[in-house]
């Protein structure tokens, strides 16, 4: 072979692999120009909503403080959790009026308080705090199922494990003692009918060896299970939906409700949290997750 040819192979390949790299790289940031392009639409929507709501919360604010301190503390929340901040935009008209809008709401929460007795700031606090419990009923709602079937093939997929790793161990046992069952009586067998005479038959005992080398890889692996992978496969997929990794999440939900909460609690605590902000805002829209059967 001409070495000039394999070099030449050689650079053709590193072009190529610098080539898929580079439209790598570029699809990359494509993706992350329109994902930025549709968060800032986005932003550019909720800045008009909350414009309007705010006009009518400045204008509530006298009549019903209670429900104008909750649903400003609300849309504060939003606007923060969105980014729908100054630093968010780069029009100078849009950033004094995402400045004059957190300072409306800002003040019609300060005002609506003025206008409010300790009991009904103590109403308010409780009807925002029932609001993100809904929250977190939602979330375990749609994660339930899947981290409780996470749960339950979790000590399975142990189990296969465990039994995959016992048979690979046993296969490496196994090739050692056969290697030194091998080593150890081949100088006895030979010191005992002479070099001459085990020439005939070394070949013999190699084949032998690997034989049974062989088998016993053949065994272990008919014994290995045969639906670990999918297992496996169902597991990370069980995980990824139930955001397993997501600790502080079930840890925030274990506190919440001592433990994993079954639907029916799920459903019940919903219920209860609906009394407490109809209270201040009426009948809240029902989650379909938690109160459908």
């Amino acid at each position: 072979m001409d070495p000039g040819f394999l070099f030449v192979s050689i650079d053709f390949l590193q072009q190529q692999q610098l080539a898929r790299a580079e439209v790598e790289r570029a699809q990359q940031e494509y993706d992350e120009a329109v994902r930025q392009a549709m968060l800032f639409e986005h932003r550019k929507k909720m800045l008009a909503s909350a414009q309007e709501e705010s006009n009518v919360l400045v204008h509530n604010a006298s009549v019903f403080p209670e429900r104008a301190f909750v649903e400003s503390q609300l849309i504060l929340f939003s606007l923060d959790c969105y980014g729908v901040i100054p630093d968010s935009f780069e029009d100078q008209k849009e950033k004094e009026e995402v400045i004059l809008l957190w300072r409306k709401l800002l003040n019609v929460a300060d005002k609506s308080k003025t206008l409010m007795t300790v009991e009904q700031f103590e109403r308010c606090k409780e009807c925002l705090e029932a609001i993100s419990t809904q929250s977190l009923i939602r979330a375990s709602a749609d994660r339930l199922e899947a981290y409780k079937e996470f749960q339950r093939i979790k000590p399975k997929l142990e189990s296969l494990r465990k039994k995959s790793q016992q048979l690979v161990l046993f296969r490496k046992i196994s090739w050692i003692v056969i290697g030194f069952i091998a080593m150890v009586t081949f100088p006895i067998y030979v010191s005992r009918v002479g070099f001459a005479e085990i020439r005939d038959i070394s070949a013999v005992w190699i084949l032998t060896s690997l034989a049974l080398g062989i088998i016993t890889h053949l065994v272990a692996a008919l014994q290995q299970p045969k639906d670990i992978k999918e297992v496996e496969s169902l597991f990370h997929a069980l995980s990824n939906e139930a955001g397993i990794e997501d600790t502080g999440f079930w840890q925030a939900v274990n506190d919440k409700f001592g433990g994993i909460p079954t639907i029916d609690q799920l459903r019940q605590c919903w219920n209860e949290q609906e009394i407490i902000i109809s209270t201040i805002l009426g009948e809240p829209e029902a989650n379909p997750s938690v109160d459908s059967p």
